[in-house]
């Protein structure tokens, strides 16, 4: 718990007055975005938060008109991959709180979809921000935004058509290796931890589909043993964000493997932690194809993401169940 500890004083050192927070690429609805998501995983009570409340209220703001949210409210045009990192936050912590804004959101996911049953990255809209109307083209379909729109998704009944074709798709990216290559990222351990974790719910929600593609658990054994093949000398599976996706993405499959696997992996992150509870970066960037940069905030978040699992899965652990 004390590097958890230590990760979120940092963050919350760094929080803007108004509930954001200062992103190194200017992502700012993906860094709070992320952070609900990551911090919404354990409740607790709203009054021990302050700093989590301000930024689920800025996020819930920052809104376009559509539906969609942008990069950096309220000057960028809509991103589809921002929308939906921002619905799976909204979701998770205040499914009720605000469900016009949910449901907006959800309409325009559904609505962006391409024919090959994908989701890309930036529709073409009419207006000024945050004023605006998306529409097409969507362009560059994308196994990372794709997951993350499946992610947001799948909490509606009323896309379970538009889910179904989604997981076709996705599918049908995995390659001979059992990778699923990102558009966005560098290397296959970025989608591939994140789609193995997005396979094994829908493993199990399955039954509600109908034409669920039979291929899931096979899709998500062939992922399992990618990950596990991937991982490097050191524990890690690279930078810091992958080795901390790796992790997240395992923590529900830690039966089939053996305990080390994850212990040096939880090993390699605490080496990686500085002093003031930031992450050092690996300089080895995995964003747009060749940007060698490491987003700080992302980083700690997704560090602390896989703290919290790997803690709950020790409890559980002592508690008797399989580990």
């Amino acid at each position: 718990r004390e590097p958890v500890i230590k990760a979120g004083e940092w963050l919350t050192a760094r929080q803007y007055p108004g509930g954001a927070w200062p992103a190194f690429d200017q992502l700012k609805i993906w860094a709070v975005a992320w952070m609900i998501c990551v911090f919404g995983e354990n409740p607790r009570p709203e009054g021990n938060r302050p700093w989590f409340n301000e930024g689920l209220n800025w996020l819930l703001k920052a809104q376009n008109s559509d539906g969609s949210f942008g990069s950096t409210p309220p000057h960028t045009h809509p991103d589809l991959d921002d929308t939906a990192v921002a619905l799976m936050a909204l979701h998770q912590v205040r499914g009720g709180r605000d469900p016009r804004g949910m449901e907006r959101g959800i309409e325009l996911l559904r609505r962006l979809q391409n024919p090959d049953g994908s989701w890309g990255t930036f529709p073409s809209f009419q207006g000024k921000p945050p004023e605006i109307k998306s529409g097409f083209p969507v362009y560059i379909p994308s196994v990372d935004v794709s997951i993350h729109v499946l992610e947001a998704l799948g909490h509606s009944l009323r896309t379970r058509e538009r889910v179904v074709r989604g997981l076709n798709w996705l599918l049908s990216r995995q390659d001979a290796e059992g990778a699923f290559p990102a558009s966005w990222f560098e290397g296959g351990v970025y989608s591939t931890a994140q789609a193995l974790e997005l396979l094994g719910k829908w493993q199990v929600r399955g039954r509600f589909l109908t034409r669920t593609p039979g291929t899931i658990p096979a899709a998500g054994q062939k992922a399992l043993e990618y990950l596990l093949k991937s991982q490097k000398s050191d524990g890690g599976w690279g930078s810091v964000v992958e080795t901390g996706l790796a992790l997240s993405g395992l923590e529900k499959y830690a039966g089939f493997f053996p305990k080390e696997v994850l212990d040096r992996g939880l090993r390699n992150l605490l080496e990686a932690q500085n002093p003031d509870g930031s992450f050092a970066p690996a300089y080895r960037g995995i964003y747009a194809k060749g940007w060698n940069y490491e987003e700080p905030l992302t980083s700690a978040l997704t560090a602390i993401r896989a703290f919290q699992r790997y803690e709950r899965l020790f409890e559980r652990n002592l508690s008797g169940m399989r580990y």
